[in-house]
């Protein structure tokens, strides 16, 4: 799918419309991610946000600000991803666009999980949770789960930890997704039978 998408997409030029290449060019920072290649992919996010920055389409330029924030955070340049993500938050908070503010949530606990902030990342990461328990979008609710895990982890909140890795379980289950399944499985066998560290502390 990846191979047929880069394909596809390989010539952004030749659309005339501004609109039609900034969402090739986001299509395209996808693909890179998929491939595992975050630096091409930031290549083609800041593309897309360039175009967007000329066309009368606030949810497109926020979530274009987002895309750019979360490969600038995977490459590990977090000062500048949290600027992108945070004014991006503000457009989708702006429009009431709960979709676009939930995936913004995530690139933010990212952020702040990966700076020591862990409170702050369980913080963002229940934001984004509740959205899209709202939204019913399961297939997220399940990867926020996922993530949601790790900073508890790193509190040594053990019990809360494995509560949200348990219901992310649950879905992948459900949802078919392998090998997810087998990751978190991993994940709650490393986990084992530790303790809180931090008891006081529940999800």
């Amino acid at each position: 799918m990846t191979t047929t998408v880069t394909y596809s997409c390989s010539r952004p030029e030749q659309h005339h419309d501004s609109h039609l290449q900034a969402g090739t060019h986001h299509e395209l920072a996808v693909a890179w991610e998929q491939q595992g290649n975050d630096r091409a992919a930031l290549k083609h996010a800041r593309l897309a946000l360039d175009l967007r920055r000329t066309i009368d389409n606030t949810a497109a330029k926020a979530e274009a600000l987002n895309q750019v924030g979360w490969y600038t955070a995977r490459l590990g340049d977090l000062d500048i991803a949290r600027a992108h993500c945070q004014a991006a938050l503000t457009l989708h908070r702006r429009h009431q666009d709960s979709a676009g503010e939930a995936n913004t949530q995530d690139s933010l606990e990212y952020i702040a999980h990966h700076t020591g902030q862990h409170h702050r990342a369980i913080n963002y990461y229940g934001r984004a949770l509740d959205l899209r328990r709202v939204l019913g979008h399961t297939y997220n609710v399940a990867d926020t789960l996922d993530r949601l895990g790790h900073p508890h982890a790193a509190l040594g909140e053990h019990t809360n930890a494995r509560a949200v890795w348990q219901e992310a379980l649950e879905l992948y289950r459900e949802q078919g997704r392998c090998i997810e399944v087998g990751r978190l499985q991993h994940q709650l066998d490393n986990l084992g039978g530790h303790t809180d560290t931090n008891p006081a502390r529940r999800f």
